[in-house]
């Protein structure tokens, strides 16, 4: 009998951390969504630094260089992206393009924004499971989806194939984006929050 209770012990201890993997994703979207609701007041964005972000991707949509740009907003990403070199400089047009040109050791990871900086270059995301994107999508949209499932993140996105650009957020891909909504997205995202 004594065995008997402490199996059961044992299951009942265990059920909450079994339960928090197995539901790990809908946690984090719940949680996720709660912080979304407690926004706080954002201030407007360094428009010098939308324009350098906005002149980099339409020369980097002209060459057809593809690149993946991340724009933090709200939520920490630390725990979502791996690798990566850290980064610490004002955002410019001839930085962005340089560091997604093919011959770049970093080019073909993402490259992280913040508050006006790149902060991380060559940084790997999470990959979408989502059976539902197209089969033309390649791996950077996959993984701009990827993290835009788990955060709230603007992901940019510029395709060496077409030379379009795609904007990720909220789990959703804009693909070959106007260039106003563009400036508009980059601006809310920029925006800095309190």
């Amino acid at each position: 009998f004594e065995p008997l209770i402490r199996v059961i012990d044992a299951i009942v201890l265990a059920t909450p951390v079994i339960l928090a993997i197995i539901f790990q994703n809908d946690l984090r979207r719940t949680l996720l969504t709660i912080g979304k609701r407690t926004e706080s007041p954002e201030t407007p964005a360094d428009d010098s630094a939308v324009e350098e972000v906005f002149r980099a991707l339409s020369e980097l949509a002209s060459r057809q260089i593809g690149a993946l740009i991340v724009v933090i907003r709200q939520q920490p990403i630390e725990h979502l992206i791996q690798i990566g070199t850290d980064i610490d400089a004002k955002v410019t047009s001839e930085l962005l393009n340089s560091i997604f040109l093919p011959y770049s050791p970093i080019h073909d990871g993402a490259v992280i924004l913040h508050q006006s900086k790149i902060t991380r270059a060559g940084c790997l995301l999470p990959l979408s499971h989502n059976p539902d994107i197209s089969k033309s999508f390649g791996t950077r949209h996959r993984a701009a989806l990827g993290l835009s499932e788990l955060s709230d993140a603007l992901v940019l996105v510029v395709s060496e194939e077409t030379g379009k650009i795609s904007a990720v957020h909220d789990s959703k891909i804009t693909y070959d984006i106007d260039m106003a909504d563009l400036k508009k997205l980059l601006k809310k995202a920029m925006a800095h929050h309190g």
